[in-house]
């Protein structure tokens, strides 16, 4: 099942008159799962636009830009979900692959990474 399938069960599942009765009884926590699959859907769009973006050639500037929105869009993404699973009381780990894309991310353009470099 692919992601935007996923989003639109979690919608259901969210919006059934009960279940949301609940979720609504916390603001805060309804107004972050809202926003987080909001956010699902929105990288999606992203991660699915990049192969076209691939295919620039000869500009280095645009060349960083697309693997450094790739990378920050993955990373938004898994975070996104996080958040669902926090709100819905779902235990999650994130597979090995998702955390060595977070790793390769934060090592090589999170403001750590950087003062790393400057030091």
């Amino acid at each position: 099942m692919n992601i935007s399938k996923l989003e639109g069960k979690i919608r259901d599942f969210i919006n059934s008159p009960r279940r949301q009765s609940t979720l609504l009884g916390k603001r805060e926590g309804w107004n972050k799962l809202c926003s987080s699959l909001d956010l699902i859907g929105d990288t999606e769009l992203a991660i699915a636009a990049y192969p076209s973006m691939c295919k620039t050639e000869g500009d280095d500037g645009a060349s960083y830009l697309i693997v450094y929105g790739i990378l920050q869009t993955l990373l938004l993404q898994q975070d996104a979900a996080k958040h669902i699973a926090n709100v819905l009381d779902i235990g999650i780990t994130l597979p090995k692959e998702l955390q060595q894309i977070r790793m390769i991310r934060n090592s090589k353009i999170s403001r750590k990474g950087v003062s790393q470099l400057d030091s």
